[in-house]
């Protein structure tokens, strides 16, 4: 069994391999989001200072579920509102967008980011179908990996 050091490395090792990475939050916790700024972002900048980000808000249905807005409101959290993580996107550089599995919403727009971000990679021609394969790669988990 690994212990959170070996983790650790492990996990920081992978960002070699990677020139476009999603940094994704819950709209229903805020905890995820911070994360984002605090940890996620400049984990992968200090181990790959060249690549491209896109910022993307999961579950973006929860806003209007009546449990998720009961299950918040009695531990006294919030949602993370469109508007802050615009701001922090705008403030960080990169895209943002929002999304829902269950509703099946702006999956296409996803791809299409992440499609255009991929085309801006520094990568050499002779790594171009590579890349190409990178993408569509991580397009197939982003659309297949939709479950609740």
């Amino acid at each position: 069994m690994l212990s959170q050091e070996d983790y650790n490395f492990l996990r920081t090792q992978s960002y070699s391999y990677g020139d476009l990475f999603l940094l994704c939050y819950s709209v229903d916790n805020m905890d995820s989001f911070i994360n984002i700024r605090e940890m996620w972002l400049p984990e992968v900048r200090k181990c790959k200072d060249k690549a491209k980000f896109l910022m993307v808000g999961l579950k973006q249905d929860l806003r209007s579920d009546p449990e998720t807005i009961d299950r918040l409101n009695i531990s006294k959290k919030i949602f993370v509102s469109h508007g802050d993580a615009e701001n922090m996107a705008q403030k960080l550089g990169i895209p943002h967008i929002e999304c829902s599995s269950k509703e099946q919403e702006n999956f296409d727009h996803i791809r299409n980011l992440i499609v255009e971000l991929g085309k801006m990679s520094d990568t050499s021609e002779s790594d171009s179908h590579l890349q190409e394969c990178s993408i569509i790669s991580v397009i197939k988990r982003v659309l297949c990996c939709n479950e609740y």
